[in-house]
């Protein structure tokens, strides 16, 4: 069995995913996806697991973490960036559909946007926008939800 940490970053990806991406997305990416984005590519959306850090020990059996998901949008060109907003928009409406991620986590705390721009032939933009995800697990078993 997968430990909690995986299974929570697993029901995130799945719901920033969905049943289809986002309009206008060309593909939504795990952290499996390790080359560059060609333009052709572009729209993407890739979800990637962040800082995962102990919040509270409820008991010496039981402990509260918070793993920080980040959802990056890659976009290239003047009408890609032009429909960021509205993407965004669209994720975070995932994201707080089902909250708790069919009971994993306790709900999402709203973290970090951070935005990066490069201009080579055309202008990239990296945006990332940072979720927390508060879930239990048992303080001598990583797979187990007390």
């Amino acid at each position: 069995m997968s430990t909690v940490h995986e299974r929570v970053y697993a029901a995130a990806v799945a719901a920033v995913a969905g049943e289809v991406p986002p309009a206008g997305v060309v593909a939504v990416h795990d952290r499996l996806r390790l080359a560059e984005f060609s333009v052709d590519e572009l729209p993407a959306v890739r979800v990637l697991p962040g800082t995962d850090l102990p919040v509270d020990g409820i008991s010496d059996w039981e402990n509260v973490n918070e793993l920080t998901v980040e959802v990056q949008l890659l976009m290239a060109g003047v009408d890609q960036i032009a429909s960021m907003p509205q993407l965004h928009a669209e994720i975070h409406r995932r994201v707080w559909a089902d909250p708790t991620l069919g009971g994993l986590a306790v709900r999402p705390f709203n973290g970090a946007i951070d935005e990066r721009r490069e201009e080579s032939d055309q202008l990239r933009i990296l945006k990332t926008y940072r979720y927390r995800w508060r879930y239990r697990v048992a303080a001598d078993d990583a797979t187990a939800i007390p």
